[in-house]
């Protein structure tokens, strides 16, 4: 009778832990989840205008025969960011291009020679450690040299700017003639939560659904320029400085940006206006610097007609800017960073080439040159074309090492064996 009783307790036992097992699908089954991008709000600040003019007497800065105005950039966005900056000079026909200041003082080209280059800030007040513009030349590391190029007399350079740390965002409401568009931000569109949170359990629904941004304004009542406080995705709203209020209106913010050509009069964008400034490089500035022959007795602005100034702006993860922050064979000097280009080494045809990366040309002509160890003479052993491409006059041994040094900056390749 025991072994009974016993055994029906068992079963019983045995019954209710089969009832407790997590349901398992038989036949399986599958699960959509929609992907998303989430981007960085970025807004990286640049003038407008700038002042360039050829002062062959140095009546303002003494030391160049060029005199700029500096061209500030400033990252007040959430994430690093990379700017390239690429300076195209119109130059007339006729002046000839230096690849040395110091080639100027023998020029004889009968329309005038020219060193032109820009010069980037070392510290937001410097450009050189004394201060004196006249040190300044091609070997110097904050400088590059204008050089022939495909597409006109350019020079390049890059600059890694730190996240600002400081959070804040700002409100754009645009007007009908859009004067009111702040420059050289991104906008995202903002659309306030169709059931406006009323607690913290319905404000906490919101921010686990995405970055919800808190407004002090009446809805339809929005001030531009505003200040709006982002609350991140997942964030815990309750029992904090994020939780809900009254007198808040909370928006949700588009996934991709809208061009400022593009903004509407009839919605509301949120931009990043970050006021921290990042501990190390969130600042950069730029001027243009130059020599003229003498040989030519006046030089005047229809040698150097223009400088068109073109950037792109681009998030960095916080990965990459920390490696290159941290890289001490290369620093990053008040924004501006040599980003590790690589040489490449071609064979097209029977003529041999050396590039960066592949397809892009050398920012200016080679201070050095050596094949083997074998140094080489522009000219005798190799000519600097105009694309920027390096074009060698002999086929260069199969193992050999090719270093060449442009601007201050070291590029290797092996030619390739068979």
């Amino acid at each position: 009778m025991k072994g009974k009783k016993l055994l029906s307790m068992l079963t019983a036992g045995a019954l209710a832990v089969s009832m407790v097992m997590p349901a398992m699908a038989a036949d399986g089954g599958t699960v959509d989840v929609d992907v998303t991008t989430k981007t960085g709000i970025l807004r990286v600040e640049v003038p407008t205008t700038l002042a360039i003019a050829v002062d062959q007497f140095e009546t303002t800065d003494a030391g160049t025969q060029i005199y700029s105005e500096e061209f500030k950039i400033a990252n007040k966005s959430e994430v690093n960011v990379k700017v390239n900056v690429t300076s195209t000079a119109t130059v007339k026909n006729g002046v000839a291009l230096a690849a040395t200041r110091g080639d100027v003082a023998t020029a004889t080209a009968a329309g005038g020679t020219a060193w032109l280059a820009v010069a980037a800030s070392l510290d937001g007040t410097k450009y050189e450690a004394a201060n004196k513009l006249e040190n300044l030349n091609e070997a110097s590391a904050n400088v590059t040299t204008f050089a022939n190029g495909s597409t006109g007399v350019t020079a390049a350079q890059t600059f890694y700017l730190e996240k600002a740390t400081g959070e804040g965002y700002k409100l754009l409401k645009p007007a009908a003639d859009k004067k009111n568009v702040v420059s050289y931000a991104q906008f995202y569109e903002l659309t306030a939560i169709a059931t406006q949170p009323t607690d913290d359990a319905t404000l906490q629904t919101a921010v686990d659904a995405s970055d919800v941004y808190v407004g002090s304004e009446t809805a339809g009542s929005e001030t531009d320029g505003a200040g709006l406080t982002k609350i991140e995705k997942g964030t815990t709203v309750a029992g904090g400085s994020n939780a809900w209020a009254t007198g808040k209106v909370y928006y949700t913010a588009a996934a991709a940006t809208t061009p400022a050509a593009s903004v509407d009069a009839s919605k509301l964008y949120v931009y990043g206006e970050m006021t921290t400034a990042g501990s190390n490089q969130p600042k950069a500035a730029f001027r243009y610097i130059g020599e003229l022959s003498r040989n030519k007795e006046l030089w005047d602005a229809t040698d150097i007609s223009k400088v068109s100034i073109a950037y792109t702006i681009q998030g960095l993860p916080q990965s990459v800017y920390a490696a290159a922050a941290a890289d001490t064979s290369d620093p990053i000097v008040y924004g501006l960073y040599k980003e590790k280009l690589t040489a490449t080494y071609s064979e097209v045809s029977g003529v041999y080439w050396l590039s960066v990366d592949g397809n892009a040309g050398f920012a200016a002509a080679p201070t050095s040159l050596t094949i083997g160890g074998a140094a080489k003479t522009a000219g005798t052993d190799y000519t600097f074309e105009k694309s920027g491409w390096i074009k060698l006059k002999d086929a260069p041994t199969a193992g050999d090492e090719i270093v060449l040094i442009v601007n201050g900056t070291t590029y290797k390749v092996t030619v390739p064996t068979a």
